[in-house]
Parts: C-alpha cells; sequence; structure tokens
C-alpha cells in the first residue's frame, strides 16, 4: 500500500480530491462493442491471474436442462477486472468484458470477486466485488462494490454506492467456492482457468490461449520495431523477441545465459541490454550487450558488443535532424564492480569506431557524502540528468538534488535541491528509503518528474514550482511525457494513467491496462503507446487519448493486431482456434476467424496507421465501406472417409450442405480440397479457364447446384451432398493432412475440416527437380531490347545442375537475335505441360520451337519446380504483364496487351501444378504487381490473381522490385541485378572472419543460418537482403552501369524515364506464404 497519506500529497498540489466522484450507474458502463456493424473480435486468451469466482449461464433462458452442453460458464478475475463467457462445448471464449474501473477518488483497486448471481430470465448478472485504497489516515480501507452485466447488451455498469467494510483485511480473503452446474458437473481452480468436471465423460479445461510474462519491453525510435525481454528457467536466462512492426515479421529471438532486466533501442537496428541491478545488493551487473536486431539473419541472435556492466545505465540518444547517434551513462560504485571506498561517480561509453568500447570516468563534484540515485538523459542527446541523495541527513532528511550535465564539457549546467523547496515537500523525504528512484525529463524538457512517496513531483524548469500528481499506488515503471501529458503505470498498476501537466489534473476516464511494463509518446507523430506485461502493444492517439491500435502475440511468433472500427491484421492462420468474432446484434453466436476476412483483413496495419498524418487517415486507411446484405451464414462441409485411390491417390470422401436460417440462405460454392495445405482440387474445376471477377459471373461459375436447390424441403432444412474425389498426394509414405472448406455466396470463406490419413506402403516415386528458365532478349519492337535476360536464364539452370536432387530436367527458353522461342503460345504451352494439361496443340508449338516436352512433365506432389522469367515486365491498366518476345505494339506505338503475357493468364496456366515445393523467379520490372496487385490480401479469399494461386498452392515467388520500381540489368554484371545475387553473390564462400563461431561449417553467404546447406526459402531470402546493398553500389557509383545496361521495363510511345541516379534503390519482395523451411537444396 501506499508510504503516506493523501493529506500529506495535498500538501504540496497532489490532485488528490480533483478526480470526479463515482457517476450514476446508467452512465458508468463499459460496453462490449462500438456499434451494430463492427465486429468485435474475440481473442482466446484466459485470465491472467485466476479465477475468483464463477457463475452458470443457460444458453436458452427458460430451459431447464442437466445437459453442460446447454450452459455457458461466466468467470471472473479481480487483477485485471476480466469476466470471460465461456462456451465449454467447444471450450471457447464467446466474450471478453471488464469491470469498469472503482472509485479512484479514494485511490480504489479490486482485490477480489466474491459473487455472481442470475437474475430471473437468465440475462442479467449481480456481481459483488471487494476493493480496497485509502481513505483518510487508514492505508487499507475495503468496500464493497456491486456491479450489473446485461448478458444480451454485454454492458458492465457498477454502482454509485458502495458498502464500507471497516476492520476488513483485504489480504485474509479465501476464493469463492465455485457453483455445482447442471447435472451435478463441478468446477475447479486450475492454474488461470477453471477445470469442468462432468459426471459422466472427460473433464473439459476453460483456460484459453497462455498469455506470455514480460519484463520489460521497447519500441524503436521509429516505432517500427517492438522488443520484449522474457525470462525463461526460473528466470536465470533471457529471451528477447523483437517484433517488425511494419512488415508484420518476427526477427531473429536474441537468448542468453542471466536475467537482464531492461532494454533500450539506441537506433532503429541495435538495441541495448541492460541488467540492472540495484547498487545495495552488493551484486555487481551482467554485462551490457548491443544486439543486431536482425542479426545479419542469423536466428539465434547476435551480441554486437559486450561491455562491462554499470549500475542505472541509461541511453542518451542523440539526434540533430543531420546526425545521430548514442550514448551510455552509467554509475558505478564498489557495488557495481567499481573501485572501492570511490565516491560514486557518471560513467560514459567511448566507442572506438571497430565495434569495441570502454567506460570513461567522469567526476562529479560534491559526491564524496551523497548517492546517484537515478540518471536520464536530455531529450537533444547532449546532456545527461543526475539525481543524487545525501548519505547522511541534511536538514532533518533526505531531500534529493537534481544536476543537469553537459555531456561536451562536463559542466554543470542547472541544478535543483529539494531541500531548498518547502517543508511539504522535504517532509516527503524523511527517510534514506525515500530517495528518488526514477525520474524523467519531457520530450519538450520543460519539466522534470520525479517518482516520490505516493506520487509523482513535477518541477517546471523555468519557475522552479514544485507540485504534485497522485498516481494512486507506488513505484510506477512506467513515467514519460510530451510536455503536454505524463503517462504514469507499472506491473502493479490496473490502470495506465494521464495527467495534464498544465492542471497536473488526471485526464479522465484512466485507461484499462493492468501491467504496463513500457510506455512512450511517438515522436513526429500523434501516438502514444504502452506494452503491458502480457506483451501486448496499444497505441492512443495524443489529442483526445482514443485507442487506435491493439496488437497481441500468441506462440511460435503469431501476432494479431487490430483497431476499433475492426480492420485487422495478422500472421495467424485464416483456420485458427485463437481468434473468434462476435457482432453486436448477435451477441450468442461465435464466428470463425475468417469470417470478416474479405471486409475487414488489411495486411500492412501498423504501416499504414504510421502512414497517417495530421489530416488523418483518409488515404492510409479509408473506411471500411457498409456491406448491406453480405450473409455471415457459411456452408459446412465434413471429409467422412479417406481410402486409397492408387500409388500417390487418395480418394476423399465428402459431405457438404449450405447453412439455413429462416430465409437466409449462405449457399454453397467453390469447394476445395488441400493436402498438406496445399490446394490440389476444386469442383466445380475451372481448368485452365481465367478466372472470373464479377461476384454475379463467380455465383454462377462456382455453384454446387445439387447443394442448393431453387426450393427447400418442407423441412426447411438444405440437403446434404456427398461426393467422392481423387487428389494427388506424395509417395513417401508419410501421414498426410487433408482438408477442405466451402465459400457462402458472398465469396466469404466457411470453416475448414481437417483429417489425417496414413497411404498404404507403396513404391515410392523418384523425387524430380524441375528448372524452368525463361529469358527474353529480343522483341519485335527493337527498342525494348535487352542484353543479359537470355545469360540469365542459362545462370540459373547452370546454378541448379549442382543441386543435390535425385533427378534433375532442365530447360531453358530463350529469344535472342538468333532464336525466338519465347513466345506466348510456348511459354504457356510449357506451363501447361507441367500442369498436365498439354494437348497436342501445345505438344507441337514446344517442338516447333525446339524445346523438348520431356523436360516438362506433368508434376506430382513428389516434384519440386523452379521457374525464372528476365524480361521486360510492366502494369498496365493494373494488371501486371510479362512482354514475350512476339510482343508488340499497336499502330500508334502503344503496347499491345493482348500479345503479351499477363498475371491472369499466368494464373490459369500454373493452376494445374501439383508440385509440392514451387519457386517463381520474376527478375523485370514492376514485378511484386504480379503478386501484390488489384487489391490482394494474403488469404483464402476465394479471389482471381496470381497472388491468390500463391498463397493457395503455396508458390513462394521473388519479385526483382516493388510494384512501382524497375529492375536494372547490368554490363559491368553481365545480368539483372537479381539474377547476379542469386547466381553469384548467395554462392561466395563465407571467409573464416566472417563466420560467427569457429565450430560453423565452412559455407556460403546464402546460407543464412549457416548450417552448411543452402535450402531454397534461404536462397530467395539471401535475395532480398543482398540486392538493395547491390542496387545501391550501382547508384552511387561504387558498381557503375556500362554499356548494354538497362531497366527491364516497356517504354511507351513519349514516355519519359528517371535516370539511374533519380530511381528508388531496387528492392525485391518475397511473397512465401508457407511458413515452412523449403524441402529443396540448392547447394
Amino acid at each position: 500500500m501506499r508510504a503516506l497519506s493523501l493529506a500529506v500529497l495535498a500538501l504540496v498540489g497532489m490532485a488528490a480530491g480533483c478526480v470526479t466522484a463515482a457517476v450514476p450507474a446508467a452512465t458508468s458502463g463499459v460496453r462490449a462493442n462500438l456499434a451494430a456493424d463492427v465486429p468485435k473480435v474475440v481473442l482466446q486468451f484466459g485470465h491472467p491471474f485466476r479465477v475468483d469466482a464463477a457463475l452458470w449461464v443457460p444458453a436458452e433462458p427458460g430451459k431447464a436442462s442437466d445437459d453442460w452442453n446447454d450452459w455457458f460458464v461466466l468467470t471472473a478475475d479481480a487483477s485485471d477486472g476480466s469476466l470471460i463467457l465461456w462456451d465449454p462445448t467447444w471450450t471457447l471464449v464467446y466474450d471478453h468484458l471488464r469491470l469498469p474501473p472503482l472509485d479512484r477518488q479514494a485511490n480504489f483497486t479490486l482485490d477480489a470477486v466474491t459473487a455472481m448471481t442470475l437474475a430471473p430470465g437468465g440475462r442479467q448478472v449481480t456481481i459483488s466485488a471487494i476493493g480496497s485504497g485509502t481513505e483518510g489516515d487508514n492505508p487499507t480501507f475495503a468496500r464493497r462494490f456491486t456491479f450489473r452485466l446485461n448478458l444480451d447488451t454485454r454492458v458492465v455498469t457498477r454502482e454509485a454506492a458502495s458498502v464500507p467494510l471497516p476492520g476488513l483485511d483485504v489480504d485474509t480473503l479465501k476464493p469463492a467456492a465455485l457453483p455445482v452446474g447442471p447435472g451435478g458437473t463441478r468446477l475447479e481452480r486450475d492454474g488461470t482457468g477453471v477445470k469442468m468436471l462432468p459426471v459422466k465423460g472427460d473433464p473439459v479445461l476453460l483456460k484459453g490461449v497462455a498469455r506470455g510474462k514480460y519484463a520489460d519491453a521497447a519500441l524503436s525510435p521509429d516505432g517500427t520495431r517492438l522488443a520484449r525481454v522474457l525470462w525463461l528457467y526460473a528466470g536465470n536466462t533471457t529471451q528477447v523477441e523483437v517484433w517488425d512492426l511494419a512488415s508484420g515479421e518476427a526477427l531473429p529471438t536474441f537468448i542468453k545465459k542471466g536475467r537482464y532486466d531492461a532494454i533500450r533501442w539506441v537506433n532503429a537496428d541495435t538495441y541495448v541490454l541492460l541488467a540492472d541491478t540495484d547498487p545495495k545488493t552488493g551484486v555487481p551487473p551482467l554485462p551490457t550487450l548491443l544486439v543486431d536486431a536482425a542479426s545479419a539473419g542469423n536466428p539465434k541472435g547476435i551480441a554486437a558488443g559486450t561491455v562491462p556492466g554499470r549500475c542505472m545505465t541509461t541511453v542518451i540518444r542523440f539526434n540533430d535532424g543531420q546526425t545521430m547517434d548514442y550514448q551510455l551513462a552509467a554509475t558505478n560504485p564498489a557495488a557495481c564492480g567499481g573501485p572501492a571506498g570511490e565516491p560514486d561517480d557518471m560513467w560514459m561509453l567511448d566507442f572506438d569506431g571497430k565495434g569495441g568500447a570502454t567506460w570513461r570516468r567522469t567526476e562529479l563534484q560534491g559526491m564524496q557524502d551523497r548517492r546517484i540515485t537515478s540518471i536520464t538523459g536530455t531529450p537533444d542527446g547532449r546532456g545527461v540528468v543526475i539525481s543524487t541523495r545525501p548519505l547522511r541527513p541534511v536538514k532533518g532528511g533526505f531531500a534529493p538534488q537534481v544536476v543537469m550535465i553537459d555531456l561536451k564539457s562536463g559542466k554543470v549546467t542547472d541544478s535543483f535541491d529539494f531541500g531548498d523547496a518547502d517543508a511539504s515537500v522535504t517532509q516527503l523525504f524523511a527517510t534514506a528509503d525515500s530517495a528518488i528512484q526514477k525520474s524523467s525529463l519531457s520530450s519538450d524538457g520543460k519539466y522534470l518528474f520525479w517518482h516520490a512517496p505516493g506520487g509523482v513531483l513535477m518541477v517546471e524548469l523555468a519557475t522552479r514550482e514544485v507540485r504534485g500528481m497522485d498516481t494512486g499506488t507506488d513505484n510506477p515503471q512506467v513515467m514519460v511525457s510530451d510536455g503536454k501529458t505524463l503517462l504514469v503505470g507499472g506491473v502493479g498498476y490496473r490502470n495506465l494513467y494521464r495527467f495534464d501537466v498544465a492542471t497536473v489534473q488526471p485526464v479522465l476516464p484512466p485507461i484499462l491496462l493492468t501491467g504496463t511494463i513500457s510506455a512512450d509518446y511517438l515522436p513526429d507523430r500523434q501516438l502514444f503507446w504502452a506494452v503491458s506485461d502480457d506483451g501486448a502493444l496499444r497505441m492512443w492517439d495524443r489529442r483526445d487519448g482514443s485507442k487506435r491500435l491493439s496488437l497481441f502475440t500468441f506462440p511460435n511468433n503469431g501476432f494479431f493486431a487490430s483497431m476499433p472500427d475492426g480492420r485487422y491484421d495478422t500472421n495467424l492462420t485464416p483456420d485458427t482456434d485463437w481468434v473468434r468474432w462476435m457482432q453486436a446484434d448477435q451477441p450468442w453466436v461465435s464466428l470463425p476467424a475468417s469470417a470478416f476476412m474479405r471486409s475487414h483483413y488489411d495486411p500492412g496495419l501498423v504501416r499504414k496507421l504510421f502512414d497517417c498524418n495530421a489530416g488523418g487517415c483518409g488515404a492510409a486507411l479509408p473506411p471500411i465501406p457498409p456491406a448491406p446484405g453480405v450473409t455471415r451464414l457459411f456452408p459446412w462441409v465434413t471429409i467422412t472417409d479417406v481410402a486409397s485411390g492408387g500409388p500417390g491417390v487418395a480418394r476423399v470422401s465428402l459431405e457438404f450442405a449450405e447453412n439455413v436460417d429462416g430465409a437466409t440462405r449462405s449457399g454453397a460454392h467453390d469447394l476445395r480440397l488441400f493436402v498438406d495445405d496445399r490446394m490440389v482440387r476444386r469442383d466445380p474445376d475451372p481448368g485452365s479457364a481465367p478466372d472470373v471477377t464479377d461476384i454475379e459471373a463467380w455465383r454462377r461459375a462456382t455453384a454446387l447446384a445439387d447443394a442448393m436447390p431453387a426450393t427447400l424441403p418442407a423441412d426447411g432444412e438444405a440437403p446434404t451432398v456427398t461426393r467422392t474425389i481423387d487428389v494427388p498426394i506424395p509417395t513417401d509414405g508419410r501421414e498426410v493432412a487433408l482438408s477442405a472448406y466451402l465459400f457462402n455466396r458472398d465469396r466469404i470463406k466457411g470453416e475448414t475440416d481437417r483429417k489425417g490419413w496414413k497411404p498404404p506402403a507403396a513404391t515410392p516415386r523418384p523425387r524430380r527437380l524441375v528448372v524452368l528458365a525463361i529469358g527474353v532478349d529480343a522483341t519485335q519492337n527493337r527498342d525494348w531490347r535487352l542484353s543479359y535476360a537470355a545469360a540469365d536464364a542459362k545462370a540459373i539452370t547452370g546454378l541448379f545442375a549442382g543441386a543435390p536432387a535425385q533427378a534433375k530436367l532442365m530447360t531453358v527458353i530463350t529469344s535472342t537475335d538468333a532464336r525466338d522461342a519465347a513466345t506466348k503460345a510456348v511459354i504457356r504451352a510449357a506451363l501447361l505441360s507441367l500442369a498436365g494439361a498439354a494437348g497436342d496443340a501445345e505438344r507441337a508449338a514446344l517442338a516447333a520451337a525446339g524445346v523438348d516436352s520431356a523436360g516438362l512433365p506433368a508434376l506430382t506432389p513428389d516434384d519440386s519446380l523452379v521457374i525464372s522469367w528476365s524480361g521486360h515486365g510492366d502494369t498496365i491498366g493494373g494488371q501486371f504483364y510479362l512482354v514475350p518476345s512476339d510482343g508488340a505494339v499497336d499502330a500508334a506505338g502503344r503496347p499491345r496487351a493482348a500479345s503479351f503475357i499477363s498475371s491472369a493468364e499466368l494464373t490459369a496456366w500454373l493452376r494445374g501444378v501439383q508440385a509440392a515445393n514451387v519457386a517463381i523467379v520474376i527478375d523485370a520490372c514492376h514485378s511484386a504487381a504480379s503478386v501484390a496487385a488489384q487489391g490482394f490480401k494474403p488469404g483464402p479469399m476465394g479471389d482471381p490473381g496470381l497472388g491468390q494461386l500463391a498463397y493457395d498452392k503455396g508458390f513462394r515467388i521473388l519479385a526483382a522490385t516493388q510494384a512501382d520500381n524497375v529492375a536494372m540489368e547490368d554490363g559491368a554484371l553481365g545480368h539483372g541485378l537479381l539474377t547476379w545475387a542469386l547466381t553469384r553473390d548467395a554462392l561466395v564462400m563465407v571467409t573464416a572472419e566472417d563466420r560467427l563461431d569457429a565450430k560453423e561449417p565452412k559455407t556460403v553467404y546464402g546460407d543464412l543460418d549457416r548450417d552448411g546447406a543452402l535450402d531454397l526459402d534461404e536462397w530467395l531470402r539471401f535475395a532480398v537482403q543482398r540486392l538493395p546493398t547491390l542496387a545501391q553500389e550501382v547508384k552511387s557509383g561504387k558498381l557503375a552501369l556500362k554499356a548494354n545496361s538497362a531497366a527491364r521495363q516497356i517504354v511507351n510511345l513519349g514516355a519519359a524515364v528517371a535516370p539511374v541516379a533519380a530511381r528508388p534503390i531496387q528492392k525485391p519482395s518475397l511473397f512465401d506464404f508457407t511458413q515452412t523451411m523449403s524441402e529443396v537444396r540448392v547447394r
């Protein structure tokens, strides 16, 4: 509890009596959702601490049932005020709710939920809870609070009146007994959840996804990377997880033996890991670690530098708009390994420019009788603020002194002695333990803040006025200000508090956030953020405090980010069990994770939020368009049986039907079957026909007519339809994972059904590696001529000729002045041949072009395929095109799109490819548009386009550059830049000094994990890392473009082409939706 009463804090102007009193119950509620048309995401997290109370809730009010499947369970946890509504049948979290804050005027916090009762009618719940706080001089005064929950509206309200409980010691409260449910079903506490024990049957655990428990977190200065510290093995090992928020990707995890407490970013690429040992413990701190966040692609993480540990180490960042640098400052008493008998001094870290660093002592005057208690940097990075306290009482107390020191000169530029302040201030520091332990400076440099007993002291530097803010509890872990507001929170806090600096008044209501471990304001953006001890990141608008974003993480580097309007971004699978949805007008319906994917899934959400400006988010985050009439009913499908259809074939039996609710029908469309999450069949089968885009045309083309009779039977139920479909599978004898799903009439995916099956033993097919390399130098338009595309194609096949595969089939199709084979018809024939869809006309076209069709067999799941394209590419009318050798212009000199190869045509030709591993490399201008054009979203959308096909079939596509940039070929290299990186740079041997460990095998640069093997996915990722550097060398002139260098972009009549120096750096894009490592070895 708090050390001093509010009466003392009020003497120094603290806002003890300025918080508004509890408002009437009718207006003190917390609503579960915003509006009926805004879906609410329901993450499947459980409680953070324990279940205090539980309640059985009938699924149908008024219906008596002894079957627990007809009931819900409501649980409560006082640690964060959370309420969870569970469906025990499916062990789903139906909804998350929160109890409103208690009366903060008396600084009450919730200690226990003691009872929950259900009113007649089954939809109104009364919740009784006990909270404690301070009233007058009583530091542990308890009260009983009453809440009301409407289960239909999901609104929770608090009664204005509370009942005093004098003499009650909240520490002696025992958990309430959990109620016995229908048919004698018992509940018992199990960790953070409850275990349901039916009289008959197995126990059912209602616990949800486990939450992490993080010690510290930090956001990089530009706001794009989040690092979090987690303790493992009883706290003796530290793990750092880093997220790139802009891309949604996890960076290498860093693991180090020892307990590191704090993490700070020094720039966007490097963070410092600190063991902030308290000097009073006498235990020297662990070494300070400088860590490269990307770790050069090494998944183990790399400590870029190590320096001896110090106490109270702080990071000082310097940025004058031109130069960015950083410095570390610390103190080094004997307990931190410093010289015995020496006074406290400040130590600065000097870097030698070669990766090394040494501590330099900066002697402070007058420290013989004082002890440093905190160090913080100034906003401009030019100085430090040091707080000290006397070793012996001065003027009857231990009032601290604060000095500001210029780092360049080492001189004191300003100081402030609390011993000279009013008596109401000095009495706060009557004992040595009351010294300042944390200080901070507002980002505008106008205010100094210190953690003091029971609150925060603030000094306005210009006037020396001292004022106080009542934070409601001690030991804030967070205390940061932008000069307008102050954020205060901590692990022991139930809320994150904001104070108006000008008035020292709290900004109400407080932010409901338990266990804040880190928070700050994002520079140059109207956002502030906080991370709670479960690792979740939240962002709010500085101007009005409205929430803008919540980001939660899950095991195996999963994440889910959402905004209040329901839009979201995630890397979880569309069928994840960790996410459900609810609509306010259907509170008793739990919708699957993919229910709002088409309308609300918004990849790159954090980056788009950062793109907002003072004028709003209209361009980056346009309003979600209304979708009147869109049905959230979904057809269902079940895999009923699997049998062998012969070697390499599984015969799958299915049942499916549309869903009907009164006059609303879901429809049943586009049945899709998958093997190991790779699409292998569709019903109806579109063959190699182009996809349709219009929704009505799609409904007609994909309708499963026998499941959708025009008139339903008298019982109103849709008929159940059966199908038996043969699907290709590998012949290696391992168990395969089969899955299937349908779309409803609005092209929204339904639930996925899954079934594992182990085929009978069979003679395995040879594992073939098929490579098709296409290079187009010469076209019908000589203005589009290239010099090195054909060389690229030969380099790709030459590279894979050395791959360790059972069987290799290499085909090169090029067009040069000497040979014209890469026409549209030949390329189409080659791709259809790989898909097993080539007829006599396609085989004749290949033969006429001198292409041996034996090198282009119909592929099976035992095969792997690499396709490379080097040549021109461009975007015309919103569609990406490749330019074959017979690509032409019209009479006006404009590109004739029909003579090119559109991404839609590529999609149709590749649809039947059944290889388990497919990589496509496109070394052409604007090539990312082949995947990312026309609003592509990586998910089961059922949309047309190459991106959708790559997602459904697990293709990896490497595009040479972004959709709005050009790809270069270089006369000095004799190749396109991307191909050079893939075929030459990737194979350069790593020298001894470049190896991370002497025990690592000799390997090549493309081997990112340094395991001695270059895998296909590593090969692609290496190009993403290497090409920007290679392109920069070209742009800067370090690698000069020579004769015959060119951009692989067609030039429209009269269009200007930017010079090399004016173009953006070429950055490739890798589209890999497999979330797996490739089995294919390049070397």
